[in-house]
């Protein structure tokens, strides 16, 4: 959705400019900012607004700049629709605060033990499955760089898929790389797709800034608030 001043003109510009420039995005609407309530009727995933957006509650992201036409914008754009869409509407929910832990560990697969632990316990998991983690592990290492890991199986089940998370308290040797920040995933394949959760979920731990942070969240809701990046 978008909001500008008036609804018409330069705004049916920044449409077309948005829609050229940033694939799969679907433009629902254009109001002036005082329309705003009409606006969220639509029900729209995030608000891009060219105007300030006064004593605004809502739950809808709102991203706001003041030249949606530059590219600098653009891409700021594409950059914040990531953060607030991939990240807080799609990878946040296979997080589980009851699926979060530090955890003390000697080596990668006692890590996998602990956290498959977890989701057996927590989600209803089944022992086989977290299982065909380990054997997975033993045929290739999960690290991915930046003190992470991402052990992780594709199966059929009846179970929802999940994630669990996992602050060492001291970094282990993961084949080739130390690692102190796990993320254990079960997929079922039946339900979800996983292809683009693994590509969101890579492009995060790719910062080594953002994963250093994260390593340091005391609790799982300061890791979420990290992960969304909301005090930035």
């Amino acid at each position: 959705m978008i909001l500008c001043n008036y609804g018409i003109g330069t705004s049916q510009m920044i449409l077309e400019k948005i829609q050229s420039e940033i694939q799969n995005i679907l433009i629902c609407g254009v109001y002036p900012v005082r329309y705003l309530d009409l606006a969220l009727d639509r029900k729209p995933d995030v608000i891009l607004s060219a105007v300030p957006v006064e004593n605004y509650g809502g739950d809808v992201p709102v991203i706001v700049s003041h030249d949606l036409l530059s590219e600098k914008a653009i891409a700021g754009i594409q950059e914040q629709l990531w953060q607030k869409i991939y990240i807080e509407k799609e990878l946040m929910r296979y997080f589980d605060p009851d699926c979060f832990g530090h955890i003390d560990a000697a080596d990668r697969f006692q890590a996998i033990e602990k956290l498959g632990g977890l989701l057996v316990e927590k989600k209803g998991i089944g022992r086989e499955v977290v299982d065909a983690i380990g054997k997975r592990e033993r045929i290739s290492s999960t690290e991915v760089g930046n003190l992470v890991a991402v052990p992780h199986v594709l199966t059929q089940g009846t179970f929802s898929s999940c994630i669990a998370i996992g602050i060492l308290n001291h970094p282990i040797q993961w084949g080739n790389e130390r690692v102190q920040m796990v993320f254990l995933a079960c997929f079922n394949q039946s339900r979800d797709q996983y292809a683009r959760i693994f590509r969101t979920l890579y492009k995060v731990v790719h910062s080594d800034e953002l994963v250093r942070r994260l390593i340091q969240a005391e609790n799982f809701q300061e890791f979420q608030t990290i992960m969304c990046r909301r005090e930035l």
